[in-house]
């Protein structure tokens, strides 16, 4: 009698009994409507085995799962370990591994390790991972509702595990290591719960989600929705908080996680004195206004040090933003997207790739600040970046100090440029309503030595007339002018 058989079979069996009694909390979750239906029910089927020595078991766990009906079990016995295997999961069925660390699925880095594409799935019991991480691809992909995720490691993915317009699944005693972001979840009604992350951590851009117990590198990760006048100053490994205002978050020293702080929605926000390093990005605020950044320190994170989308009338000042150059990326230490109406002053960006960065974004004031040795552009405004201000600033030893690109009517006034290989670099563009008054104002800006005449620089000017597909405009070279140059440095 195969008593190891035996004893896999009541073990398949127990786990998917016990499934919808595990924890009420857990698998379920309340809404206005009342209680939802379970995650996983209770199933009657077959078991298919995968693995091991017995004759008839099956040697690919897609081969299993494809000879699986709804409602049936895959187990895969760690022996014949690693499946070196992309799965697609198209039908209700649980898909359990013998031991999570020694049953191993290996992807291939191309795509997904598994794609679930059926509701009511159950995966638990596995090492899941990528033999290298491409942009976009996951451990897990869950495109659907009511999907079980437990006790499993996922690990050396881009993404660990991905949820995308799926509702109602769960999340639960996972172990998340060396991802490039350990959950990316872009939906609500989920539940994220007693799971462990380690080098990575949550990304998300929806509410509604239930995210309890969880850790980043051994330390709480903070989940606030729909919280008003808290101070959050004892230590964390990640903070995101979710709609909302006064929340004050201080004195922490975050690394090696995905975001460190994320305000999504969020309101009269205070964000201080916080070491935010090595991590993928430091600091993300989204659709959020009326916030003070600031006195952070952010560095040698992967992407960006501190990012602003469609976020306005925010304050960042007194940061210092060194070194976000470990990507493969033009990484920054500042990027505003669609973000209008922010004052950025007197922060520190300094060998980054990109100092600071305006994408869509208009009527910002840039001053006082030091942008300094930056591997390709101090500040850069791009395409529709309208009535910025960039004044007082001190611009030195960057690859090019300055570029504008795909704009026009900006300020650049009383900035000291220090020993920049190139200056300013100006690509302006019109669209439609041709302006002399709505080109670039240069003046009074300090030029590396004193100057008696004008600073000439010759940029490119492209004229659109035309609103139509792959024509109607032209570009010509024009000279602009600083015509009060500084004779001496500023400041």
């Amino acid at each position: 009698m195969n008593y190891k058989k035996i004893k896999i079979v009541l073990f398949a069996v127990a786990i998917i009994l016990l499934i919808p009694i595990i924890d009420a909390n857990t698998i379920n979750i309340t809404t206005e409507e009342g209680i939802k239906p379970n995650l996983v029910g209770i199933i009657y089927g077959s078991i298919w085995y995968v693995g091991g020595s017995e004759p008839g078991n099956f040697s690919k766990i897609q081969d299993a799962i494809d000879n699986a009906s709804s409602g049936d079990t895959v187990f895969v016995y760690e022996d014949s370990s690693p499946y070196n295997e992309n799965l697609i999961i198209n039908k209700t069925i649980s898909l359990i591994g013998e031991n999570k660390d020694t049953t191993v699925i290996n992807g291939d880095s191309k795509k997904s390790v598994i794609v679930i594409l059926a509701e009511y799935v159950h995966i638990s019991g596995f090492s899941i991972q990528m033999t290298g991480p491409d942009e976009g691809t996951s451990g897990i992909s869950i495109l659907k509702n009511f999907s079980l995720i437990s006790d499993n490691i996922i690990l050396n993915n881009d993404w660990g595990i991905y949820i995308y317009n799926s509702f109602f699944n769960s999340i639960i005693r996972n172990k998340f290591l060396n991802n490039d972001c350990g959950l990316s979840l872009r939906t609500s009604e989920n539940i994220i719960k007693d799971n462990q992350f380690f080098n990575d951590g949550i990304y998300l851009i929806s509410s509604g989600n239930i995210i309890e117990n969880n850790t980043v590198n051994y330390k709480p990760l903070i989940y606030l929705e729909n919280q008003d006048n808290k101070k959050i100053e004892y230590e964390c490994g990640q903070i995101i908080l979710m709609n909302c205002s006064s929340i004050t978050i201080q004195n922490q020293t975050i690394s090696n996680t995905d975001i460190g702080i994320i305000l999504s929605h969020c309101k009269n926000c205070i964000i201080e004195n916080n070491s935010i390093s090595e991590s993928l990005s430091g600091i993300s605020i989204t659709y959020s206004d009326n916030n003070i950044i600031k006195f952070n320190d952010v560095f040698l994170n992967r992407n960006y040090g501190i990012y602003l989308y469609r976020s306005d009338y925010n304050i960042l000042e007194y940061n210092s933003c060194i070194e976000n150059t470990q990507g493969n990326w033009d990484h920054h230490g500042i990027l505003l997207y669609r973000s209008n109406n922010n004052t950025i002053q007197k922060n520190h960006l300094d060998d980054n790739k990109v100092g600071i960065e305006l994408d869509y974004s208009c009527d910002n004031i840039i001053s006082e600040n030091v942008i300094s040795y930056n591997i390709y552009i101090g500040f850069k405004l791009y395409y529709y970046s309208e009535r910025n201000m960039i004044d007082s600033n001190y611009i030195m030893g960057n690859d090019r100090g300055g570029h504008l690109f795909g704009v026009s009517h900006n300020f650049i006034t009383h900035n000291n440029f220090r020993n920049n290989d190139n200056d300013l670099v100006l690509e302006i563009l019109q669209y439609l309503k041709f302006s002399f008054k709505r080109f670039p104002i240069i003046d009074g800006n300090f030029w590396d030595k004193k100057r008696v005449f004008p600073r000439i620089f010759w940029g490119d000017f492209t004229f659109i007339y035309m609103d139509v597909p792959y024509g109607g405009y032209f570009t010509i070279r024009l000279p602009f002018i600083d015509w009060n140059p500084a004779k001496e440095p500023l400041f």
